[in-house]
């Protein structure tokens, strides 16, 4: 997430866990240097009597006015209960702080509210928005209730709350916004960062995916001869949110061509949910962009399909795929595939996500990335095109980067979370796909490593 304000100065976050104590932190950068204090979200502001159980989610950042403000995730265990005495949590917090822009570094966080879920109930995979007319962050995310049999009524949703200016009064501006419930249960597992805009009529829009909770049976394909929860994900979409109390009107949406509906040999097909095992027979959220000049929300959506199943060991099905990355505006397809312009991609496979935003002479800016280039020896990392009408493309412009691009890129984008417009290209992104050719010995031993890593900022006159 990045941000810029009415000066022009950049701000970004550095999201990373201290190896010493585990914890995930964040630094918040001004212009590339460090400029607030470091915030470690395992152990700033517990609430009293509480221990955190989980932190390990991105932290959202926000711009109102001439404060940025920041609201992070935590599981908590405030009953004391334990399991193998270890901490159980029994509920989520959302910590929100806030820090002044005209501060000099290092500059000071000040805390300002808490949303705390009810007992025996959690919510995490966030996403935001903030609402330019009224500044109400909106953040959405994975609700679920604790100890509820998984067969019967739904307890999982994608659920909503909001907070209002001023944002400086514990547990109070808090409030439920909307719970979507989705059909069939016990077909699917988890929301998982939600997309949020908001349109100049306050209506909130999210485009989230979900996994597919069936149970793989893989077949004869060692080592997958047992079941497993190899998932492939849908994406789907919560329209036309009403902006004000009782927030009654949330619908539920699939776009024109969203649903994988594809029978196998042996007639085991979900057209909702996309198939067990089959992970390339999906469709992947990229990204949502609201466009006020044209009251447009854009979607952008990787769509993938399996062409070959006629191997009995269904993990191999995942071999064979078409992809493409379909753009729409107000739910209608005007690019069926983004993947077409992207020329110096020598095989549109190798791409991996796109983003969206807008500059202020209305020229709109696509990107395009490839998270495994540095590994695989292409040098094109980053692709970026522009465009007025979605018809003609610019040529491509693209580069390469020393640690590879990391997990996808982020663009500063007006009318998301209070970001200006601004005439120039704001992009930042981090990360090292362990590639030890390029950087030495970044592949160290133990799940999960992958160091060192490296955060880019950048400003790009187009």
């Amino acid at each position: 997430m990045i941000i810029v304000d009415e000066n022009g100065d950049q701000f970004a976050p550095i999201w990373y866990i201290d190896t010493a104590t585990g914890k995930y932190c964040f630094l918040l950068t001004k212009n590339g240097q460090d400029f607030a204090l470091t915030i470690c979200q395992g152990g700033a502001y517990v609430p009293s009597g509480a221990t955190i159980t989980e932190s390990n989610q991105p932290p959202l950042f926000f711009l109102h006015g001439d404060r940025i403000v920041v609201a992070y995730w935590a599981d908590v265990d405030s009953d004391g209960a334990t399991t193998q005495s270890s901490p159980v949590a029994d509920r989520s917090i959302i910590n929100v702080l806030s820090v002044n822009t005209n501060q000099s570094a290092p500059a000071v966080w000040t805390f300002v509210g808490r949303y705390t879920t009810p007992s025996m109930t959690k919510l995490n995979y966030l996403g935001g928005a903030i609402d330019p007319n009224t500044g109400r962050i909106v953040i959405a995310g994975y609700g679920t209730d604790i100890g509820l049999p998984t067969i019967g009524p739904p307890t999982t949703r994608l659920e909503m709350v909001t907070i209002d200016p001023p944002y400086d009064q514990y547990n109070q501006g808090f409030s439920p916004k909307c719970n979507v419930l989705l059909p069939d249960a016990s077909l699917f597992s988890d929301y998982l960062y939600p997309h949020l805009v908001i349109d100049s009529m306050s209506h909130v829009h999210v485009m989230f995916e979900i996994e597919n909770g069936q149970t793989c049976i893989p077949g004869p394909c060692p080592p997958f001869s047992q079941p497993t929860t190899y998932k492939s994900v849908v994406k789907l979409t919560v329209v036309d949110t009403t902006p004000t109390p009782p927030f009654d009107l949330c619908t539920l949406s699939t776009l024109p061509g969203d649903t994988v509906i594809h029978t196998p040999p042996d007639g085991q097909a979900f057209p909702l949910y996309g198939l067990p095992c089959v992970h390339r027979s999906s469709r992947f959220p990229c990204d949502l962009f609201y466009d006020e000049s044209d009251d447009g929300v854009y979607w952008i959506v990787r769509a993938q399909d399996v062409t070959d199943t006629s191997s009995p060991c269904r993990m191999d099905w995942n071999n064979q795929y078409t992809q493409a990355f379909s753009l729409y505006k107000n739910g209608q397809q005007i690019v069926a595939d983004l993947s077409a312009v992207f020329t110096q991609f020598a095989n549109p496979l190798d791409i991996n996500m796109m983003t969206m935003t807008k500059l202020t002479d209305g020229r709109f800016v696509i990107t395009a990335n490839s998270r495994t280039a540095a590994t695989d020896g292409n040098p094109n990392h980053i692709n970026i095109v522009t465009t007025t009408d979605f018809a003609t493309f610019s040529p491509n412009w693209f580069y390469s980067t020393q640690f590879g691009v990391g997990q996808r890129l982020r663009v500063s984008k007006p009318n998301k979370n209070g970001s200006w417009p601004s005439p120039k290209l704001h992009l930042f992104h981090g990360g090292d796909e362990c590639n030890p050719t390029m950087i030495g010995n970044s592949c160290l031993p133990g799940p999960g490593q992958n160091t060192p890593h490296q955060f880019v900022f950048y400003r790009f006159t187009l």
